[in-house]
């Protein structure tokens, strides 16, 4: 997605541009036998040619994430944004910082859950959409944090980030039924207008809400969701 590449992105967030984590380190026990069952799993899940849907892309370097093989890139429980839909889930709660570089994967998982007929993307991943029992749009809040960064709600010193745990507090209260003395309408809950599945709004460092600025919903139109960009050796790292 754009954002994960694009270098305002260096001042905001402490994630590098890098398609995967640095290496495991010096060689131990641990990290061997890890190593080890990763290949032996990339064998097994090669052998059964799983009905997934991925793009020819996945296999331009030797390995993109530390937490899974390429092979396993496009199984939905891996990559969710590769699911041919997201509808029919419980109600989800999106907090996402804008100056974090997953920004944009995140506004489009929300939008695509609220909505699974309209955004069937990416186009390559949604080819069995008709044939999916998942339709029924879900409700989604979507949270997006002006200039935070990646996991921006673990630094409680910030007044944002204190504010984004208690409204996530209320959502879990609010869908989960804890606590009944909250009323719909309260400040940290969400409200749906009329038919609408999806509550977009941006969240300032001072705490004010409003809604969601179209410059965050240009992502909608990226058709190269999931593709890997032609990269040099230098702007990844190979852990296998």
């Amino acid at each position: 997605m754009p954002s994960y590449w694009d270098s305002e992105m260096d001042k905001s967030d402490m994630i590098p541009n890098k398609l995967t984590y640095p290496s495991l380190g010096p060689p131990c026990p641990m990290s061997i036998e890890y190593l080890e069952r990763v290949k032996i799993l990339s064998e097994k899940i090669k052998q059964k040619k799983p009905k997934v849907v991925g793009h020819p892309s996945f296999t331009k370097i030797p390995r993109i994430r530390l937490y899974c093989a390429n092979e396993a890139l496009a199984i939905p429980y891996v990559s969710p944004m590769l699911a041919e839909s997201l509808g029919n889930l419980p109600p989800i709660l999106c907090q996402v910082g804008g100056g974090e570089r997953f920004r944009d994967s995140l506004v489009l998982f929300g939008f695509k859950a609220s909505d699974p007929n309209k955004y069937q993307l990416p186009k390559y991943a949604t080819e069995n959409f008709d044939n999916s029992p998942f339709k029924k749009p879900t409700q989604v809040t979507l949270e997006l944090y002006d200039d935070a960064c990646h996991c921006f709600f673990l630094f409680p010193f910030e007044k944002i980030s204190l504010f984004s745990q208690n409204r996530a507090f209320d959502f879990i209260k609010l869908h989960a039924a804890v606590d009944e003395n909250i009323p719909d309408g309260s400040e940290n809950s969400a409200t749906y207008e009329n038919d609408k599945t999806i509550n977009a709004i941006a969240i300032n460092p001072n705490c004010e809400i409003r809604e969601l600025d179209e410059k965050y919903m240009d992502c909608l139109k990226f058709e190269n969701i999931g593709v890997l960009p032609d990269v040099n050796e230098d702007d990844y790292v190979d852990n296998v």
